[in-house]
C-alpha cells in the first residue's frame, strides 16, 4: 500500500518534470540553433521541423496538465460553472467581441488595418480598458480597507496590480505626448520610436514578457485555482487570484497571432489555452456552462487559424497584436469586476 501510494505520487511528479524539460528543451534549442532566435518575429514556419517542434510543445503541455490534474484528483473534485450574471455578461463580450474581430479581419482586411493604427480605436480601447481595470482595483481596494480582518497582503497586492496596469496604460500611449504636442525628453530619443515610454527600448522582449505574463495571470492561476481550491476558501488571501471564470477571457487572447508565432512563448499560450479549455469543459458543473466552454474553444481555434493562414490579409506583419493588446486588458477587467464581487461578499459576511 505505500508503495503504492508512493507511485500515485511520483507519476504526476514525473509527467510535470518530463513536459517541463521538454519544453526547457525547445527554448535551448531556439536560443543555440532556431534560425529566428529565441523571440524572433517571422511569418509563421510551417516546414516539417517546425510542425514537429510545435507538436513537442503541445505534448509537453499535455503531459504537465496530466500530472497536473493528477495531483488535485486525489483531494475533492471541484467543477467550474459560471456562478453570477456578471461573468455570464462578461463571457458573453468577450466572446462576441472576439468572434466579431476574426470576422472584420476576413471580411474588411483594409479596416482591420486601419482599427489597429497608431491612436486608432483599438489602441484607446485597450487603454480604457486598462485604466478602467486599473479603477475597479483601486475601488476593490477600498472596500477591503473598511475591514479591519482583511489581509494586509491582499491590499498591498491589490494596490500593485492597480498600478501596473495604469502604468502599462500610459505606456501604450507614450504618457500622452502626441496629445499633448510635447517633445520626447533627450532620455526616450533613442528609443524604437523616439517615443516618450520605456518599453519601446525593447519592444520585442517587452511583448513577450507582457503577453506570456497575462498567460500566466489570467489562465494559468485560474485553472489551479479551480484545481485546487481548498487553498483559496479564504477569501481574505485568495482575494487577489482571478476567478476561473477569467480563464475563458483570458484563453482568447491568446488566439491573436501571426508574426509572433514562431516563438515558443506564444506557442505554449495557445495549446495551454485549448488545454485549459478542454479541462474546463470536462470539469463543468451542467450543460449550459459546458456548451460556453465549448464555443470559447472552438472560437480560440478557428480565430488562430483565420489569424495564422490568412497573412495575405495584413498590411503589416504585426497587426493582430494590437488587437491582442485589447484582449488581454478584457481580461483584467474581468479579473478586476472579480475581485470587486469578492471584495463586496466579503464586506457583507
Amino acid at each position: 500500500m505505500q508503495r503504492s501510494g508512493l507511485g500515485n505520487r511520483l507519476l504526476p511528479a514525473g509527467m510535470i518534470l518530463a513536459g517541463i524539460v521538454a519544453v526547457a528543451a525547445v527554448l535551448g534549442f531556439d536560443l543555440l540553433r532556431s534560425r529566428y532566435g529565441l523571440l524572433g518575429e517571422h511569418v509563421p514556419d510551417v516546414s516539417p521541423g517546425y510542425l514537429l517542434r510545435s507538436a513537442v510543445l503541445f505534448l509537453s503541455l499535455v503531459l504537465i496538465a496530466l500530472g497536473v490534474t493528477s495531483g488535485s484528483a486525489r483531494g475533492s473534485q471541484h467543477y467550474f460553472w459560471l456562478g453570477s450574471r456578471t461573468e455570464k455578461l462578461l463571457i458573453a463580450a468577450g466572446l462576441s467581441i472576439s468572434t466579431f474581430f476574426a470576422i472584420l479581419f476576413l471580411v474588411d482586411p483594409a479596416r482591420f488595418s486601419d482599427w489597429s493604427l497608431e491612436d486608432g480605436p483599438v489602441e484607446w480601447g485597450s487603454v480604457l480598458l486598462l485604466l478602467g481595470g486599473s479603477g475597479v482595483l483601486l475601488a476593490a481596494l477600498a472596500k477591503t480597507g473598511l475591514r479591519n480582518g482583511s489581509s494586509p497582503l491582499a491590499k498591498v497586492a491589490l494596490a500593485l496590480l492597480a498600478l501596473v496596469l495604469f502604468v502599462i496604460a500610459m505606456e501604450e500611449v507614450s504618457w500622452f505626448q502626441r496629445q499633448l504636442g510635447l517633445s520626447a525628453p533627450d532620455l526616450f530619443g533613442h528609443n524604437e520610436q523616439g517615443e516618450m515610454n520605456f518599453h519601446n527600448f525593447a519592444t520585442n522582449r517587452v511583448e513577450n514578457v507582457y503577453y506570456f505574463g497575462a498567460f500566466i495571470f489570467l489562465l494559468v492561476l485560474p485553472v489551479l485555482r479551480l484545481l485546487f481550491a481548498e487553498v483559496f476558501v479564504d477569501m481574505r488571501t485568495g482575494l487577489v487570484f482571478p476567478k476561473p471564470f477569467v480563464a475563458i477571457i483570458g484563453a482568447l487572447a491568446c488566439a491573436y497571432n501571426f508574426d509572433m508565432w514562431n516563438v515558443a512563448f506564444t506557442q505554449v499560450a495557445f495549446f495551454g489555452a485549448c488545454i485549459a479549455l478542454f479541462l474546463f469543459a470536462r470539469r463543468s458543473r451542467d450543460q449550459g456552462t459546458r456548451i460556453v466552454v465549448c464555443c470559447a474553444l472552438i472560437l480560440v481555434l478557428i480565430s488562430q487559424g483565420v489569424f495564422l493562414f490568412n497573412g495575405e490579409n495584413y498590411s503589416r506583419l504585426w497587426e493582430v497584436t494590437e488587437y491582442k493588446e485589447f484582449m488581454v486588458p478584457l481580461g483584467f477587467v474581468a479579473y478586476a469586476i472579480g475581485v470587486y464581487q469578492s471584495a463586496t461578499d466579503l464586506e457583507v459576511s
